[in-house]
């Protein structure tokens, strides 16, 4: 697995016994309170899986989300190096706040020993809510999305992914999906587009 470094987010050093999290969609450019007052640094890292848009997140106005899932390709994502150490009470409340943060429980979260030189990283493991990967269909449901939830919806979830590099099999025909749908040129646009048109 090839990984790279991004420039720290401080100056504190870190080693193999600090807890990580692993982050491939919205944990990189919106971490939550948690990560941001515990992290040393962001560490650009492969995922050691595959991921793809394949779950519909009501937090999101149903928009589609990334979830470990084997129809999808690896991406470039990042590893929260916390201040944390790899001790009981340590990894409890590394676990016990990423399932807070994404709204799920404890049992859906899982161990990456080794990944970025890290004893432990955690990520989540969301099951999935889309029998079908279809661009057409994966743009619908953002579209609407936009419409339930202006705030947070997924053509901004998809927008804000693209930006930060996350790019699946999936993510070019998605996104081209999307503009072909509302005739814009741009996801922003598209946005704006998809609030006007509810």
């Amino acid at each position: 697995m090839r990984c790279s470094r991004t420039p720290a987010s401080n100056s504190e050093a870190y080693d193999q016994h600090n807890v990580g999290i692993l982050a491939y969609g919205s944990l990189l450019w919106d971490p939550g309170e948690f990560i941001q007052m515990n992290n040393t640094r962001l560490m650009r890292a492969d995922t050691p899986f595959e991921i793809e848009y394949a779950r519909e997140s009501k937090s999101r106005g149903g928009g589609p989300t990334l979830i470990p899932d084997d129809r999808g390709g690896r991406v470039n994502g990042g590893i929260w190096v916390l201040r944390l150490r790899d001790t009981e009470p340590g990894i409890s409340t590394v676990r016990k706040e990423l399932a807070k943060r994404e709204t799920t429980t404890e049992s859906n979260i899982r161990d990456c020993p080794g990944l970025g030189g890290l004893s432990h990283v955690f990520y989540v493991s969301l099951p999935c809510t889309m029998s079908m990967i279809e661009p057409s269909i994966l743009a619908r449901k953002a579209i609407e999305s936009v419409r339930r939830n202006p705030e947070r919806n997924g053509v901004q979830y998809l927008r804000k992914n693209i930006e930060w590099g996350i790019v699946t099999p999936v993510t070019n025909e998605y996104r081209n999906a999307i503009l072909s749908q509302l005739q814009c040129q741009s996801l922003e646009d598209a946005e704006a587009r998809a609030l006007d048109n509810e």
